[in-house]
């Protein structure tokens, strides 16, 4: 299909020592477009409202994302009544009335006929002036003017509005699904921009996500038309991408202790703690780290912690009442800014009654009696990356068992497996 740009090349060919850029001709093109509407009593749109980059064609696009452009008419009279028309109203402007203007006026008449004879009865009713308006009688309702186009062989067009998060990052509930429009507009109809007001997470839990209006898909609306409660004229399929504002869940001290901001800690699902958070690196998870400020847990939707890569100390009662699965440590120690190791302080996994198995690394350096109190009935695994003669003199004795003030009612069954390779 014929391009803005090929338009544009083409005039400049014709005329010659001109050199036109679209915006000098756009509207000589829309004026074409409506002398073909006249001739023909159809209602195609005005080509500036379709060919706003170099690169679009004179078409549109209906029935879903992966659609296919279709033309609104052939090429041959873009190239026979479109081109020509454009080349005379150049002409025209420097009063160059020559035999050149005149055949590419006579270029123009024939173009029309030649159209009206060979897509007069072809043209969808979509595009059929209003009876009240042009040379068609059409039904009185939507399901005739669908008959009519069955009757006559013709092609049935509706057009929707495809709203994108426009972020691989983002993670959308399924609760609560993103702004979708189902309807199928006819053409010409008016179609509203959809709002949207939740609140959404990244993928690793690190960035909360709100959203800040939409961009437009190049050639397809203008940015007016992309504000929340714009009407856009639906002359084809409208694709409209969501802007965001990004907010992070976590904060950091500047010696590297990191905690989760209390508006957060509901809405997290999973979460991979970065190594720099604020622009400080992170050593130490805090205590309480899953508790808000008002003193509660109230990260009931949390299943995994990731930990980050330079971690230190896990401070007293750090992951007390974690509900979820599964805490990895990082696997590899980088480099020499971990060589003093991590350091898991008592009841550091209180509590922790879901989290059946654990890794643990081989550069920990210390834990502390209690740091993982058993539980009465549950059984877990902790597998220790070193060999038991190997653990450092700082691992306390009874870092797996509870210390007589947790009492009876808290303890676990904790299997120990030393040496763990997988």
């Amino acid at each position: 299909m014929i391009t803005q740009q090929e338009i544009v090349d083409e005039i400049n060919r014709l005329t010659l020592h001109y050199n036109v850029s679209w915006q000098d001709i756009k509207m000589d093109a829309d004026r074409a477009i409506g002398k073909i509407n006249n001739f023909l009593g159809t209602i195609f749109p005005k080509m500036s409202e379709v060919l706003d980059a170099p690169s679009r064609p004179y078409a549109f696009r209906s029935g879903s994302t992966e659609a296919l452009d279709v033309a609104y008419f052939d090429d041959e009279y873009v190239w026979s009544i479109i081109v020509p028309f454009v080349a005379m109203q150049v002409l025209a402007r420097d009063e160059e009335f020559t035999l050149v203007y005149q055949k590419y006026e006579k270029d123009v008449n024939d173009g029309l006929f030649d159209m009206f004879q060979q897509s007069f009865n072809t043209v969808p009713m979509a595009f059929r002036q209003n009876p009240d308006v042009g040379v068609f009688f059409a039904s009185e309702s939507a399901k005739g003017i669908i008959a009519r186009n069955n009757l006559a062989d013709l092609p049935v067009y509706k057009f929707k509005v495809y709203y994108h998060v426009n972020d691989s990052n983002i993670v959308m509930s399924a609760d609560v699904p993103f702004v979708s429009d189902p309807t199928a507009h006819l053409y010409g109809a008016l179609a509203i921009i959809r709002d949207w007001d939740e609140e959404v997470l990244s993928v690793d839990g690190v960035w909360a996500y709100t959203f800040d209006g939409w961009y437009k898909d190049p050639g397809l609306v203008s940015n007016a038309d992309c504000a929340v409660g714009a009407e856009v004229k639906m002359i084809t399929d409208v694709h409209l991408y969501a802007k965001w504002i990004r907010t992070s869940t976590l904060t950091c001290t500047p010696t590297g202790t990191v905690s989760i901001k209390d508006e957060y800690i509901p809405m997290l699902v999973n979460l991979v703690i970065p190594n720099i958070v604020d622009n400080s690196m992170v050593r130490v998870i805090s205590e309480r780290f899953l508790w808000n400020n008002a003193g509660t847990v109230s990260a009931e939707n949390l299943v995994s912690i990731t930990l980050p890569d330079y971690l230190t100390t896990i401070e007293t009662f750090g992951f007390y009442n974690f509900l979820g699965t599964e805490i990895i440590f990082p696997t590899t120690i980088k480099d020499d800014l971990t060589y003093e190791g991590i350091t898991i302080s008592e009841y550091a996994f209180a509590m922790c009654d879901n989290l059946l198995s654990i890794v643990l690394p081989a550069n920990i350096a210390a834990i502390e009696t209690g740091a993982f109190p058993r539980v009465a009935a549950i059984t877990r695994k902790i597998y220790c990356r070193i060999l038991e003669q190997n653990k450092p003199d700082a691992w306390a004795t009874g870092w797996a068992e509870a210390s007589d003030s947790e009492g009876t009612a808290y303890r676990y069954v904790n299997y120990v497996i030393w040496g763990y390779n997988g």
